[in-house]
């Protein structure tokens, strides 16, 4: 259900970018990297700003925490109701700029040792050489299938396109791709490795408008 009030200001694209750069290094302070999805990201506005912060390290400050920094650095306030609470560990609850403006970031928070997988390490290494931090994303039921699900969040300026990842994969990992790319917020790719593994990367960023 869609929160907030409909009439609230819109998000420009630009605004966005204004708010990302205002809250990059407080969050990446804090173990976190930044990446904006959603409708303004979609189609240049919007009537709420959606943000993903992804924890970098594995202890990071909770949500709530970074939740008083944003709301301190954007002049905001948290509507008054409970966080929501996603199956694959995230939280989220959405506020208030003074203006009327409304943002809403989800936190990804890293997973238990029990849900870390070894099939993710040799991803780990070749995704952060190409500028990306990876999130590790599947339900047990999907690793037991063979299918691992990831998100490969741009934190550099420079990070190779999905595109050029596409390649890497395949030299990398002997992989070849199971699908066409998926447009919108973020970009998905589906490859099929050699061992019988199939992984899916949902691709977030690039962050270049935000590291100047």
């Amino acid at each position: 259900m869609k929160w907030g009030n409909n009439d609230a200001p819109q998000w420009t694209i630009e605004q966005a970018m204004q708010a990302l750069s205002q809250l990059h290094q407080a969050f990446l302070d804090n173990g976190y990297a930044l990446a904006l999805h959603g409708s303004v990201s979609r189609n240049g506005a919007g009537n709420d700003l959606d943000l993903i912060a992804v924890p970098m390290e594995l202890s990071v400050p909770p949500p709530e925490q970074m939740e008083q920094i944003m709301c301190t650095l954007l002049g905001a306030t948290p509507l008054p109701e409970e966080p929501r609470h996603g199956l694959l560990r995230t939280w989220a609850r959405p506020c208030i700029l003074n203006d009327g403006r409304q943002i809403d970031i989800e936190y990804r928070r890293p997973l238990p040792a029990d849900r870390q997988h070894a099939q993710l390490l040799p991803f780990i290494s070749v995704f952060w050489k190409n500028g990306y931090h990876l999130e590790f994303r599947s339900f047990p039921d999907r690793v037991a299938g063979h299918y691992l699900e990831l998100i490969a969040l741009a934190v550099d300026p420079n990070a190779r396109s999905p595109e050029e990842m596409d390649l890497i994969m395949r030299d990398a990992f002997h992989a070849h791709t199971t699908s066409e790319p998926i447009d919108g917020s973020s970009t998905a790719h589906s490859y099929m490795l050699a061992d019988g593994w199939t992984v899916g990367i949902r691709y977030v960023g690039p962050p270049a408008s935000i590291s100047g």
